[in-house]
């Protein structure tokens, strides 16, 4: 019996010896459980977060970048509407003169006055120097303090009234010449019914004004009694469109008003406020010719687009040009966006002249929320990285640590030591290889 217990012991001891090296050779060889999990959880996590991190990115960088752009056509189409609601508020001014009926019969009276003295006949330069010392037909002190006043009121530089012949009748203002009819402005009223002209220094009144005339007609007739002419200080119009503005124009903002005939501008606005010095339009030539296409495209109905946008894209330096056809109250406009020389531009017509606005902002402007967005999601995502590398850790200790528990069991047993016990931790499955392992352990050692 002894015999036979000893041949037992003597062949579990053989088996145990022949166990440690296998176990030795083991030690240190293949991944464990923890970096296993590492190595497949982590990219699965980390690369859709990547993913979705690059496309919340793009897409929120293309939306900043829509809406500046956004905000730089809507300054110019603003600066458009408030020019044109600004002329509109001038000719309702001659309007209300013109219909007014002492103005009809005044004219009416002063034009049978003027043709029964064949001045309409005479030299013009006699007829100036006939009239140098009052300037008027007849010198009427009602009409004259009516225009002042009027003018006053409405903040005018001047007004004054000229019967069918083109001779002053009444002027809020002494003016520097008595006839009109040789001037442009006063035969484009008379032929078209509205003329705005550009904005010029005026001896009489002493400042820029915008002048604009309007054609008095007989409202029973339609018979054409003279031409009212008002003149806008440019200083008021300068006044009206910044504060129109006021809320748009932050940053590298600005917008000019062009005449695009001279190719002039006679207003620029910034974040700054109305400036008195800076008075080239930004982007030069290449931005006078662009708003010479613009307005003449919007003035030809059958101009298709894509012409327009292929001559702007002719002018060297212009790219990413946009065109569009703009419906006003007004009639038919049109408007483009364009970048030049490291601007963006945004053009827009103005109805009833041939002025342009033009806002711009510096590209590079444009592009900052892009940047500043980056490094918001790459923070954000170096943040969840790093709490996803941890919760992985955490996990990989907790679902490894039993294991290892278990292996350092098995090798001591594999030393011959047959009194430990493996600890019944884990989950289920390794707790019931650790209860397999204390039943071997508890037979070998009987």
């Amino acid at each position: 019996m002894n015999t036979n217990k000893d041949t037992l012991v003597s062949d579990a001891n053989a088996i145990l010896d022949r166990a440690k090296p296998v176990s030795q050779k083991l030690v240190g060889r293949g991944n464990t459980l923890g970096r296993r999990l590492l190595l497949t959880i982590l990219p699965t996590v980390l690369i859709p977060l990547a993913i979705v991190s690059a496309i919340g990115h793009n897409n929120t960088e293309r939306r900043a970048i829509e809406q500046e752009l956004a905000e730089i056509q809507e300054i110019s189409q603003l600066t458009s509407q408030a020019v044109s609601m600004f002329l509109d508020q001038a000719l309702a001014i001659n309007n209300l003169i013109a219909n007014n009926p002492l103005m009809a019969n005044a004219l009416r009276e002063s034009a049978q006055e003027a043709e029964a003295k064949k001045l309409p006949q005479q030299d013009i330069k006699k007829t100036e120097a006939d009239f140098k010392s009052t300037k008027l037909l007849k010198p009427n002190a009602v009409l004259n303090g009516y225009l002042a006043n009027t003018a006053k009121e409405v903040n005018l530089a001047e007004m004054f009234l000229t019967e069918r012949n083109g001779f002053n009748v009444a002027f809020s203002d002494t003016t520097t010449d008595f006839v009109q009819s040789d001037e442009k402005w006063w035969q484009n009223a008379k032929t078209k019914g509205v003329f705005i002209g550009n904005p010029e220094f005026d001896d009489s009144a002493k400042v820029v004004v915008v002048p604009i005339a309007q054609a008095i007609k007989d409202p029973s007739s339609d018979q054409f009694l003279g031409v009212i002419r008002a003149g806008v200080a440019a200083t008021n119009l300068d006044k009206k469109i910044a504060n129109y503005l006021s809320s748009n124009l932050v940053g590298s903002k600005l917008v000019q008003t062009i005449d695009v005939g001279s190719g002039t501008t006679f207003n620029t606005i910034s974040a700054k406020g109305i400036s008195r010095t800076q008075q080239k339009v930004v982007g030069g030539k290449t931005l006078i010719k662009a708003s010479q296409l613009l307005d003449r495209f919007a003035r030809t109905p059958n101009l298709d687009s894509a012409q327009l946008r292929q001559q702007l894209a002719a002018e060297k330096g212009i790219t990413n040009v946009v065109v569009e056809r703009l419906t006003t109250n007004k009639g038919q406009g049109a408007g483009a966006l364009l970048e030049y020389q490291g601007r963006i531009y945004s053009l827009s017509t103005i109805a009833m002249t041939k002025w342009v606005a033009i806002s711009s902002i510096d590209a590079a402007e444009v592009s900052a929320p892009g940047k500043e967005l980056l490094w918001l999601f790459m923070l954000s995502a170096l943040v969840l990285g790093s709490a996803a590398i941890g919760i992985i850790l955490l996990l990989s200790r907790q679902l490894s640590q039993p294991l290892a528990n278990l292996t350092q069991t098995a090798q001591q047993v594999a030393d011959g030591n047959l009194d430990t016990q493996a600890e019944l931790a884990g989950t289920i499955e390794v707790q019931i290889l650790a209860h397999t392992l204390n039943s071997l352990i508890n037979r070998v050692k009987t």
